[in-house]
């Protein structure tokens, strides 16, 4: 049997994949076993301060804090010690919507729409800072919102990851004081995981590693959500608040990805905070400047690949594209968290 047909026989394709799926294994067991050698306080101190938001603090104040610091959310402090949660920038696409959707059907009293608001705990994101009407609600009551997941500083970053991979966009380190130490957010591991990476390189080496795909982790395609170029804005936010995340594809007409509106879209439109751009055209809207290359992948792209993308993007997710750029999918930090966690 030649070469070729040798390559092409269901025998030594089956082979292959058992081998690289082996490989797989090994290389998640082996990240593992370093996650759980490391505790978190025996890394050195963050460099950057810890954002938080006091309890006296007004909603206006608040959210101006998060957007001067570049954060999307900050831990709120109880009067009394300890804090409520946290407030997050990302549950302002409900106030986006909500505030846009009074505009147009040209409510007279806006207090009446806070009214409503009040009669609907389901709306509390719709809370937008500069709306002076909106001065009497409090960072502390929208932190109830977003609780405080945990660890104590002993913690390995495998206990921090299982949290991450289960959903948490960010665990707080609290000390037996009740203070929170430091915040390790998904990205913050995603940074964490390419240093591990490049250490089993150099120590072991990981060259069967470089032939490990999504496609044989099982990150298959999925489906996502998505706007074309020609919907107008205020589509992708509600599309993003209908569906509790923080970013969807653009494609045009023929379905290829051109683009994303992100957080940063969100947090352009709050320091201009004009409602009236939210009618405009995605493609005038946001920047589609960026190449596609900076936020896709393929199924074949490998894991490792995929992570320092992660870590040099500091996304939060990365959309799958087929050989002729058509949107296929969506791979997030959590699902590339959660194969640390199975």
């Amino acid at each position: 049997m030649s070469d070729q047909q040798s390559e092409s026989h269901p025998h030594s394709k089956f082979t292959r994949r058992a081998s690289q799926l082996k490989a797989a294994s090994a290389f998640i067991v082996r990240l593992r076993e370093m996650l759980s050698s490391i505790t978190i306080d025996s890394l050195p101190n963050p460099t950057v301060s810890l954002i938080s938001i006091h309890p006296h603090e007004k909603l206006k104040e608040s959210f101006s804090k998060l957007l001067d610091h570049g954060i999307l959310s900050a831990p709120v402090e109880k009067k009394e010690g300890g804090y409520e949660g946290f407030l997050d920038l990302r549950e302002l696409v409900s106030a986006i919507v909500g505030i846009h959707q009074a505009q147009k059907e040209m409510i007279p009293d806006l207090e009446d729409y806070v009214n409503q608001l009040r009669d609907h705990p389901a709306m509390l994101p719709a809370i937008l800072a500069g709306h002076d009407h909106l001065d009497t609600w409090t960072p502390s009551y929208m932190a109830r919102i977003c609780p405080i997941v945990s660890v104590p500083p002993q913690a390995t970053l495998l206990d921090v990851c299982e949290h991450l991979g289960r959903g948490a966009h960010r665990v707080a380190v609290v000390e037996e004081s009740g203070v929170i130490k430091q915040i390790i957010s998904q990205s913050w591991m995603m940074d964490a995981l390419c240093d591990l990476i490049e250490d089993m390189d150099s120590q072991i080496g990981i060259s069967p590693v470089a032939s490990i795909s999504l496609e044989t982790l099982g990150i298959a395609p999925k489906h996502v959500y998505s706007c074309k170029d020609t919907d107008v804005a205020i589509q992708a936010f509600r599309i993003m608040n209908s569906h509790k995340i923080s970013g969807i594809p653009i494609v045009n007409s023929s379905g290829v990805l051109i683009g994303q509106v992100s957080g940063q879209d969100l947090k352009n439109f709050l320091k201009k905070r004009d409602t009236s751009d939210l009618d405009k055209q995605l493609k005038d809207f946001a920047d589609l400047s960026q190449p596609i290359s900076k936020f896709s992948v393929h199924q074949s792209s490998k894991v490792s690949e995929v992570i320092t993308r992660f870590s040099d993007t500091k996304s939060h997710r990365l959309f799958l594209v087929d050989s002729n750029g058509l949107l296929i999918g969506v791979v997030s930090l959590k699902d590339i968290l959660a194969l640390l966690i199975d």
